[in-house]
């Protein structure tokens, strides 16, 4: 009877890690991906160079980046070890571990800071405009993309060293590289976490001989007391306490204009596009943080098959990956201009043509609390771009 109850169990939660993991998880990211795409493109037709549309882009190619590895880092390997199908997966496990899942965390720490960069942009135009003009100019922030870049890229760097591929004969004796290799799929799309720094070592013993990864000073020191703060800690206060001051300050320019002129003043979308994706990001992030939490605080019994982490695990990691997908719903549902650009090109395979004004804003005031300026370059617009 025990028997039977455990092998339902394991049926049970090989079920729930291929409806997850597979289904749930692939196609949010390939939702992702034609939503990202779609949203590049749209950004690119905006005529305003401005900083603000420039950051969007690169978050929607680094969040493209992200669901593409999460692709083959999750929704392949579980495709593969409970059905049997794309045997190609099989042969690429290896490099998968070693290549890809260092690449994937590089894009990750890139999608985090990134937007902390654009949060911090919106905050220095809106809140502190006197004086942010040389901050908020196109060439200074591509030079903070780019320090976003190499400093992601060498806070990963020992990620590549966590595995090393071995012969498959030596890890046990009567063990075929076949076996190895479905064990370590079976095992990495059921007790890792793709996006969680402490279980990548986890998934990796029957394979691979791993350099770092099974160092505990390593798991302490890296995984856990440098991990915390840089992916977690200080970009959600951050962002949460730039996310309360731009409530704010919109709520305050709004009134300020309204006593002034007497009417409605005009929206400021492209601040409310980054204030919404901001609380995706706290509401999408807390859980992997509480997750990693939990990979410190738990034994491996608690990660078994059946108990609560094991389903925390892949919940959390479902949402890191909803983080990455929505933000093309956030600019079609608050961007009104992207509105506009989106629907005109929809429209244009069938000969019509939706009106756009996006460059409207060339010639009209900014006021930004309490301050009038008028500039007649394309900064003027950022505003109102999304």
């Amino acid at each position: 009877m025990e028997v039977t109850d455990e092998a339902n169990q394991r049926r049970s939660c090989e079920v729930f890690n291929f409806v997850v993991c597979a289904l749930v998880i692939g196609l949010v990211c390939l939702i992702g991906l034609a939503g990202n795409i779609t949203s590049f493109l749209v950004l690119l037709k905006h005529k305003s160079d401005t900083t603000a549309i420039f950051l969007l882009e690169c978050m929607a190619l680094a969040d493209s980046m992200l669901l593409l590895t999460t692709v083959f880092i999750y929704s392949l390997p579980s495709f593969y070890s409970f059905t049997g199908s794309l045997t190609v997966v099989q042969r690429l496990c290896d490099a998968i571990k070693v290549y890809v899942w260092p690449v994937a965390m590089i894009t990750h720490t890139v999608t985090i800071w990134l937007t902390v960069l654009v949060t911090w942009n919106r905050f220095c135009a809106c809140c502190r405009p006197i004086g942010s003009y040389r901050k908020l100019s196109l060439p200074a922030v591509r030079l903070q993309v780019f320090g976003v870049l190499v400093l992601s890229a060498i806070y990963n760097m020992p990620r590549f060293f966590e595995h090393q591929p071995i012969a498959a004969g030596t890890v046990a004796e009567n063990a075929t590289g076949v076996e190895l290799v479905e064990s370590n799929v079976n095992e990495s799309s059921s007790s890792r976490s793709s996006l969680s720094s402490s279980s990548s070592s986890q998934a990796m013993a029957s394979t691979t001989t791993v350099n770092l990864g099974d160092s505990q000073i390593y798991q302490i020191i890296y995984s856990n007391v440098i991990y915390f703060p840089v992916m977690y800690i200080v970009p959600l206060l951050s962002m949460s306490y730039l996310n309360v001051r731009l409530i704010r300050s919109l709520k305050a320019i709004r009134m300020k204009k309204q006593t002034l002129t007497g009417h409605k003043p005009r929206e400021d979308h492209i601040t409310h596009c980054v204030v919404v994706i901001v609380i995706c990001f706290i509401v999408c992030q807390t859980p992997a943080l509480v997750n990693q939490i939990f990979w410190a605080a738990l034994d491996n019994g608690d990660r078994r098959c059946g108990r609560f982490h094991f389903y925390y695990t892949k919940l959390s990691d479902t949402l890191v990956v909803i983080n990455s997908s929505c933000n093309f719903a956030i600019y079609c549902l608050f961007g009104k201009s992207f509105r506009k650009i989106f629907l005109d090109a929809l429209c244009r395979s069938n000969g019509q043509r939706v009106s756009n004004r996006t460059q409207t804003c060339l010639n009209d005031l900014n006021e930004t609390d309490g301050t009038t300026i008028r500039k007649k370059s394309a900064e003027t617009c950022e505003t109102n771009a999304v």
